[in-house]
């Protein structure tokens, strides 16, 4: 099977419609997106002129078969994930900014730099209706995508490392639920980071080779950040994956003088 996947779209739509032109120029079989639709914080990123979220969400919707939901993604549909190590209050969203940063001794992102966002019913609702990973079964692997690794599949920690000693409590989840690969997005890079349990590797733009079949994935984003942006190709018959840029220029944070 041919996936296209897609990650840290942040708003993106520009970005996000070349990814999607990219991916069904290749014929994959399926396109997969791991969250964070939503969420643009200045003043790190490049694209503020022409973000907009329901347009992404409506194209995500359209185009992607497989989607999970991310930690930025949560906040402006008021939605309290269950995997992760914080215990959410009942009231957690009838609370200030500033209550929920004690609450929680700001140890769960609040994201309350992002600009606010206008999202429609349709989008809200779209939102609330995904999950926090999902299984998919191809012919030759079973695959787990997620927004981040396991104990924190959300991505809302802000302290603790979920990727420490090379993935391998993600790598362990992933097992328990019968897939071979995991696939998550929530740190940003400029390429791939593979985790194998014993060791950790990062790959620039390109072909690369599955360093191993049971292994966990860390992908590119798709926004116009700090880093340069892109998407990929997995191929499981092949048992490789690509990561294809999008060409923007990495974006330079403005700092005040």
């Amino acid at each position: 099977m041919k996936i296209g996947i897609v990650c840290g779209i942040h708003e993106d739509i520009e970005n996000l419609e070349k990814a999607i032109f990219g991916i069904e120029e290749r014929e994959c079989d399926t396109i997969i997106c791991l969250g964070d639709m939503v969420g643009f914080t200045e003043p790190y990123y490049g694209h503020e002129d022409t973000r907009d979220v329901n347009a992404v969400i409506t194209l995500v919707k359209e185009k992607c078969q497989y989607v999970v939901i991310g930690n930025h993604d949560i906040v402006p549909a008021r939605v309290t994930p269950k995997q992760t190590p914080f215990v959410y209050p009942q009231n957690w969203y009838d609370l200030s900014f500033d209550e929920r940063k004690e609450c929680s001794k700001e140890k769960v992102w609040v994201c309350e730099d992002d600009l606010p966002v206008d999202l429609s019913e349709e989008s809200v609702n779209y939102l609330r209706s995904l999950p926090e990973y999902q299984v998919i079964e191809t012919a030759e692997m079973n695959i787990l995508i997620s927004h981040y690794a396991f104990p924190n599949l959300i991505g809302d920690d802000v302290e603790s490392d979920p990727i420490v000693n090379n993935g391998k409590a993600h790598l362990d989840f992933i097992r328990k639920h019968d897939c071979q690969l995991g696939i998550f997005n929530h740190d940003l890079q400029s390429g791939v980071r593979f985790f194998t349990g014993d060791s950790a590797s990062e790959r620039g733009f390109g072909m690369h080779n599955l360093p191993s079949l049971s292994l966990a994935m860390n992908g590119v984003w798709v926004a116009n950040g700090t880093e340069s942006n892109g998407f990929m190709i997995l191929d499981t018959a092949k048992n490789t994956v690509e990561v294809i840029s999008l060409g923007s220029t990495p974006y330079t944070v403005q700092t005040s003088q």
